[in-house]
């Protein structure tokens, strides 16, 4: 899968997590944590032979729970373990099979926190097998509003159990949380709340009507061969971007908005044809929830702010 060697969190945390102790981690988004957790996790797993829900991953969007998903694919390909990526959404069939496979235990349940408390609040979800928990990203999911719902989600779950808890930063509401949580954890600290090496963030406080003006601006001379640009709705940049509106400042896109903006199959086919190099216009409800992967290098915008937590 190409790895040649472990991440500064990979090296720090999986031994701790193999010894069975609780961990409190700090590290941006592309340090490798996913792997972090899910390697041990795996590991453990398999030798435990266990056929009942096992570990549980809360995450604070869908976009997250499938990232995650693929990946435990990718490295439990050759075992017996089952997963499967519980969000919003979806369909009555698939809410259908999120129910079966936590009533017929499947070893690793990934899910957002508003979907899991739809299943748990009708009775038929049962942790009391469950051993490892992990909080993804706990800062996001306490600033999206999820403290209520990540405390009734514990309040399922057995007392004996192994917390792991990654964030990307470590405000005084994260560690009250891992006080309530975590038990004796060991603290791991990755290059706390700094950009990843390569990456210029800026902010423009503009009004609406001069956002795209200012996208022309950022881009005018500007040798970007692969953009995304993301949007709280697809109307605020599927109109005012097209060909012709760009025409004059000679910067074309070819549109990969899909017309359901919910299909996320539809939106990861579009960031991996940022991968030919062809400029991409993306514009995603909520923002960039990590959905490009780190080899596929683009260049990025924002045009509005989230308006809230989505399940």
């Amino acid at each position: 899968m190409g790895f040649e060697k472990p991440t500064p969190i990979q090296e720090r945390a999986i031994p701790v997590i193999l010894e069975n102790r609780d961990v409190i981690a700090c590290a941006q988004t592309g340090t490798g944590k996913t792997a972090a957790f899910l390697l041990p996790v795996i590991n453990k797993i398999i030798k435990e032979h266990t056929e009942t829900v096992n570990a549980l991953i809360i995450v604070p969007t869908r976009e997250l729970a499938i990232q995650i998903d693929e990946a435990l694919q990718g490295f439990s390909y050759f075992t017996p373990i089952s997963a499967i990526a519980i969000y919003g959404g979806t369909n009555g069939i698939s809410y259908e099979q999120e129910k079966k496979a936590l009533t017929q235990g499947a070893n690793i349940i990934i899910a957002t926190p508003g979907r899991l408390l739809a299943h748990l609040n009708q009775g038929y979800v049962k942790f009391n097998t469950v051993k490892h928990l992990i909080l993804d990203e706990a800062d996001r999911m306490l600033d999206m509003g999820f403290s209520d719902d990540l405390n009734r989600i514990i309040s399922f779950l057995p007392e004996e159990r192994q917390t792991l808890m990654f964030s990307a930063t470590m405000p005084p509401k994260i560690r009250a949380l891992a006080g309530k949580v975590l038990k004796q954890p060991v603290e791991i600290n990755i290059a706390v709340s700094k950009p990843a090496a390569g990456v210029l963030q800026a902010a423009y406080l503009v009004p609406n009507e001069k956002k795209i003006q200012l996208i022309k601006h950022l881009l005018a001379g500007k040798n970007l061969k692969s953009i995304l640009i993301f949007s709280s709705t697809k109307s605020k940049v599927w109109r005012p971007l097209d060909r012709r509106s760009l025409a004059a400042s000679n910067t074309f896109f070819r549109s990969a908005t899909p017309e359901n903006t919910a299909d996320i199959c539809s939106k990861c086919n579009s960031v991996a044809s940022a991968r030919s190099r062809a400029t991409v216009v993306l514009p995603v409800p909520g923002g960039p929830q990590k959905i490009s992967e780190p080899s596929v290098r683009v260049s990025s915008m924002r045009v509005s702010a989230p308006s809230g937590p989505r399940m």
